[in-house]
């Protein structure tokens, strides 16, 4: 076996040089067979010094610890994907959380910025108190019952007497009976196209006003 192209020569020269002063060294080292596979040891390293206090030797015992460390290797790339996520839905989204009732447990700070609204004004509300006009609740059980996951696009009251247009995708958790436990709503806010939309369609039946009357002139 041999070290990694990627190995930091530093670390080696500090293994020797704790070595040479008679310090007992164990860590972990990662190593590369040689088809190139990569696997992991738990090495012990005990120095042996002669008369005159210098290094004599070294006794290395090592264990191969290659699965544990590709485990928690694997299971810390999956936390930092999920840190990703969580920051992207934080910074990103509009995220309410709801219990099966669709009463409000929580909402991220995106959201509480967009619509301008205060968290503690709506936590145990149900969702309804935020929307214009309402949403299908029984269609989006009957949806998360069967598939887990609805989407659509709603109306949401902002504290600055607007509003807000927002695409959601809506994901349920079920506790180990299967039953509904958590509701999330992670929404885009689509205000803006959606103005630009109505501009233009309302361009549109200006435009088609004048030609009705042009029409109407040259009959």
């Amino acid at each position: 076996f041999y070290a990694p192209k990627d190995s930091d020569p530093a670390e080696f020269n500090l293994l020797w040089a704790q070595l040479a002063q008679g310090v007992y060294v164990e860590k972990n080292i990662r190593r590369l067979r040689k088809n190139g596979t990569e696997f992991w040891m738990r090495a012990s390293f005990f120095p042996v010094m002669d008369e005159q206090g210098s290094l004599y030797k070294v006794t290395s015992i090592c264990t191969d610890i290659t699965d544990k460390m590709l485990k928690e290797n694997k299971e810390m790339e999956a936390q930092k994907t999920v840190g990703f996520k969580n920051a992207a839905l934080e910074h990103s989204f509009l995220v309410f959380e709801t219990n099966e009732k669709f009463k409000i447990k929580n909402i991220n700070s995106y959201a509480l910025q967009d619509l301008r609204i205060q968290k503690e004004d709506y936590l145990g509300h149900h969702i309804d108190e935020l929307v214009l006009g309402r949403l299908d609740y029984k269609h989006i059980i009957v949806q998360l019952e069967t598939r887990e996951i609805d989407e659509g696009t709603a109306v949401l009251k902002a504290a600055d007497f607007g509003y807000r247009y927002v695409s959601f995708v809506i994901a349920a958790v079920k506790d180990k009976k299967g039953e509904l436990e958590t509701i999330f709503f992670i929404g885009t806010d689509i205000t803006e196209y959606k103005r630009k939309e109505i501009e233009l369609e309302n361009e549109v039946k200006v435009l088609e006003s004048k030609v009705q009357k042009l029409e109407a002139q040259q009959v």
